[in-house]
């Protein structure tokens, strides 16, 4: 029997190579395409008056780890645009029981891909990208299950060592228990610093939407905080491998809810990743974060946080 996640895995797989044979076609000899496989392990903690607040036992996991695989492929056209596609999978090792029961909102994976189009200078990166993906929720019937799709506009401006940028998008999805985030809007901004041999850098966001939307003309508007700051270091070339960056990175995703109880419920999530980026294209962080686009938003890990909001 196929699993879901060997379905999930699989459609990441077919993706990153209609995005390969696509940018290869585009790409032509316009210049060198940049590769990047990206491979994590991470650790999940939540907290917040909204967290097992329904009394009896508590299935809304406060902790869990999970693995994450993530492929990149951008490709200069000629001149100065660029083409980008991106596809990322996670998986959590939840229990399958807690108590007696299975749990319940909480986040188990997510698969996603997206493509960019830009133009790309020396100093700057100005484009657009559009995407969809699936989060699903950790219980049985998986009526939380979202699948969704997003759009938006990114732009970004190369200092010498240091560079900024910005993200504006808006996402949107359906599941059958409408629990989650729905009708949102996100802006984001990043700094990154580079220095002899690696990169760091830190974001912050804020999202508007909403939650309950069958629950019409009570939908109930949510807020999430977006904060993260990451480290990535370049350790070379070790025999046939190509250039590798071992990383680490720290996320909050904070989610309130203003409920028709006139109370808001939070939910704060934590996440703890180390990893490793393997490049093909270019020689290190600095160069490569000088020849892609600004990295896709990790929708599917925010709509998996906030279904304990409800």
């Amino acid at each position: 029997m196929v699993t879901a996640t060997n379905r999930t895995f699989s459609t990441i797989l077919v993706t990153a190579g209609i995005i390969f044979v696509a940018g290869i076609a585009l790409a032509q000899d316009s210049g060198s395409p940049v590769f990047e496989l990206d491979l994590g392990l991470s650790d999940f903690g939540r907290d917040g008056n909204a967290l097992n607040s329904s009394g009896g036992a508590p299935t809304e996991l406060e902790k869990q780890n999970a693995r994450s695989v993530g492929l990149l492929a951008a490709f200069p056209l000629g001149g100065s645009l660029l083409f980008q596609g991106e596809a990322t999978g996670e998986w959590t090792r939840n229990p399958k029981d807690v108590q007696g029961s299975t749990p319940s909102d909480t986040y188990d994976s997510n698969g996603q891909f997206g493509l960019q189009f830009g133009q790309q200078t020396d100093t700057t990166y100005l484009g657009l990208f559009a995407g969809k993906g699936k989060t699903r929720d950790a219980k049985d019937d998986r009526s939380q299950d979202t699948r969704y799709h997003f759009a938006g506009l990114s732009g970004a401006y190369y200092f010498q060592n240091f560079s900024l940028a910005a993200q504006l998008a808006k996402f949107d999805g359906s599941a059958q228990d409408e629990e989650m985030l729905y009708d949102a809007r996100m802006g984001k901004l990043t700094a990154s610093y580079y220095f002899p041999g690696g990169r760091i850098g830190a974001y912050t966001g804020l999202i508007d939407g909403v939650q309950d939307p069958d629950d019409a003309p009570f939908q109930n508007p949510m807020q999430v905080n977006l904060f993260g700051i990451d480290i990535e270091y370049d350790l070379g070339s070790f025999s046939s491998m190509p250039p590798t960056a071992l990383y680490a990175s720290y996320s909050r995703i904070r989610a309130a809810e203003d409920s028709t109880s006139g109370r808001t419920d939070r939910v704060n999530t934590r996440v703890v990743t180390v990893g490793l980026r393997m490049t093909l294209g270019v020689q290190s962080t600095r160069a490569k974060s000088h020849a892609t686009a600004p990295r896709l938003p990790r929708i599917g890990r925010i709509i998996g946080s906030v279904s304990a909001v409800d």
